[in-house]
């Protein structure tokens, strides 16, 4: 073999090492009513969990799992990650969605990147990122951390079918905070479209006020009831109703 060909063909095997190495997490995998605990890997091409578990007597095994089977899985925080939601670092961001790709933590490290991008007024960008998510996940369209910030980018980007459809999928076969958060969109959706008190009136009654008051559970009112309720005040405001807007601005929740 010419040396400078062996070279390059040395240094790809190196760098592919790399990147499966970076690609392992140590997480649970459930399947079959089976836990396996270990050093978990997702194969692309083949659609399936490479996990790693330790032998009694020393050595390891190695199972493969196709994710059709999978039942669920939970894997470890990168050690980054909450420095780089903090943070708001792009960079470090950027490489938690890569290296944990069908990981678990690629989805809400995604969220953030894309709510960093769409504050920034890069929307194209944000919806990118999202649609490589969902592309992968379906499910992450309209369930899970990545939904709301998907929801925006697709109302940012005028994809209203789209997001139209997530918020139908959301309300059909999603939890309670799902179905909560895809509310609070169809307001956004309707106050998008100008604050006139025709659309204050419909944002209230269609999402923010009925998320506020139809979802109290401690759970989902901690997460979706402040931002339902800052918003109805808006709406309250635009409508005259400045008693009700002061005392919705004293919601967190």
């Amino acid at each position: 073999m010419n040396m400078n060909i062996k070279k390059l063909f040395l240094a790809a095997v190196a760098a592919g090492v790399a990147v499966a190495a970076q690609a392992a997490a140590r997480g649970v995998v459930v399947s079959g009513g089976v836990k396996y605990a270990g050093k978990i890997t997702w194969l692309n091409a083949s659609k399936k969990y490479v996990i790693e578990t330790a032998r009694a007597g020393g050595g390891a095994q190695t199972t493969e799992i196709k994710a059709a089977d999978v039942a669920s899985i939970q894997i470890e925080k990168p050690s980054a990650f909450d420095q780089a939601v903090k943070g708001r670092n792009r960079n470090v961001l950027a490489s938690i969605v890569k290296e944990y790709s069908h990981l678990q933590w690629d989805a809400p490290a995604a969220a953030v990147l894309c709510d960093i991008y769409l504050a920034e007024g890069n929307k194209a960008e944000a919806l990118k990122i999202c649609e490589d998510i969902v592309r992968a996940d379906p499910e992450a369209g309209w369930k899970g951390d990545l939904a709301p910030v998907y929801w925006r980018s697709l109302l940012a980007n005028n994809r209203t079918q789209a997001l139209e459809r997530a918020l139908s999928s959301a309300a059909r076969g999603g939890d309670r905070l799902s179905s909560a958060r895809a509310l609070v969109m169809r307001g956004d959706i309707i106050m998008d479209s100008g604050k006139s008190r025709e659309n204050a009136r419909r944002a209230l009654l269609d999402g923010y006020l009925r998320a506020y008051l139809l979802y109290r559970e401690n759970e989902v009112a901690s997460i979706v009831g402040g931002e339902a309720a800052q918003k109805a005040a808006v709406c309250f405001d635009i409508l005259g109703q400045t008693g009700r807007a002061a005392e919705f601005r004293t919601k967190t929740r």
